[in-house]
């Protein structure tokens, strides 16, 4: 009987990807994160900030009646995670915790203990698809869209590579939401009814969450896109490209954000939204799940943040692990530190990390 470690939150969708491990005849045991931070980082919480995961966790184990480990990852959370989060909001960019959280703490971290516990597979509550290869030793592994495009949590996994994505089992990606709901439903799970959450998973708010962890944040002066000083800023970290909300400057039309210079440490804005698209971008990071191959195909949609319809592109592979995407229209507010994720039909490419967006 193959063994397989469930990456198990207590949420909804990770507990019914237990159930379904479960009925699919696989010896399975639950890893459940733990993160009490350093010392360094005592602003933010004294307490284990996945506390509530925990406890959610040991119901769902309790019902099912499974092994059950609980991996204390505090400081290598708050060196990877936190911190890269933190020193993005610093340089003017906007993160996305969870596409360093995937392969450096869930695929890094928790899957080396799952093969320590004798795991043979490693699973997760996502929504996507993996395609084993045809061939031993020829194909690759294509990570693919879930199966319910509006649940698809793909665009997150980009940063997987294909050792990873061998040992990997989707259990939830070829359901929709309300057959999860119906299976969590069955099985008497407290959290059949969950709402899904839209916040990231170690902060509900995440203004506050900065200010806890950074309180020395500097005020700064807010410019028209002109350069006609209008007002100031409370930190720069509180801002991204596009934003409408916190500027707080009376103005006849309303305001969005359209630069951060966090070298002057300034904002800009413009009441002109059309300055707010652009039809090209660059980014670095670069990882292929599929290899070369990528660049000799025709039509690639790209995903420029998660909650978007991808849009088909051109792709230029540059120097120094970059690549420039030109696409077929110009797209609202793509902003620095966000990913831009690459398709054809439904399978994943790759993915890299924005830097700057203009007009070719």
């Amino acid at each position: 009987m193959k063994r397989v470690a469930i990456a198990l939150s207590g949420g909804i969708d990770s507990s019914v990807a237990t159930a379904l491990l479960l009925e699919q005849g696989y010896n399975v045991f639950g890893l459940t994160m733990s993160a009490k931070l350093p010392r360094d980082y005592k602003n933010i919480s004294s307490d284990d900030i996945f506390s509530q995961s925990i406890e959610s966790a040991k119901k769902i184990v309790n019902i099912l009646g499974i092994e059950h480990y609980i991996i204390n990852i505090g400081k290598e959370f708050a060196d990877i995670v936190i911190k890269y989060f933190l020193n993005e909001y610093n340089h003017g960019r906007t993160p996305n915790p969870c596409i360093v959280c995937n392969p450096e703490i869930k695929w890094g971290i928790l899957l080396r203990y799952a093969k320590k516990f004798g795991a043979n597979y490693f699973a997760t509550g996502h929504y996507a698809r993996i395609e084993k290869p045809q061939c031993t030793g020829i194909d690759k592994y294509k990570l693919l869209k879930a199966r319910s495009h509006y649940q698809d949590q793909s665009y997150m996994l980009w940063r997987l590579n294909q050792e990873q994505l061998a040992k990997t089992i989707f259990p939830v990606g070829e359901l929709t939401k309300d057959k999860v709901r119906h299976i969590a439903k069955k099985y008497h799970f407290p959290t059949h009814e969950q709402v899904d959450s839209q916040e990231i998973c170690f902060a509900q708010d995440y203004s506050s969450f900065i200010k806890q962890a950074m309180p020395d944040i500097k005020k700064g002066p807010i410019f028209y896109h002109t350069g006609e000083k209008l007002g100031e800023h409370q930190g720069i970290q509180f801002y991204t490209i596009g934003q409408r909300k916190g500027i707080n400057i009376p103005f006849s039309k309303p305001l969005y954000v359209y630069k951060i210079d966090c070298n002057s440490n300034a904002i800009y804005v413009t009441d002109k939204e059309d300055l707010l698209y652009h039809n090209a971008l660059i980014c670095d990071d670069i990882n292929l799940i599929i290899g070369d191959s990528f660049f000799e195909m025709d039509d690639i949609n790209i995903k420029v943040r998660y909650r978007t319809l991808p849009i088909t592109g051109k792709i230029c592979m540059l120097s120094g692990n970059r690549i420039e995407v030109e696409f077929i229209t110009s797209i609202r507010a793509i902003s620095p530190g966000q990913s831009a994720v690459f398709y054809k039909d439904d399978e994943l490419i790759g993915g890299g990390i924005i830097i700057k967006s203009f007009d070719k």
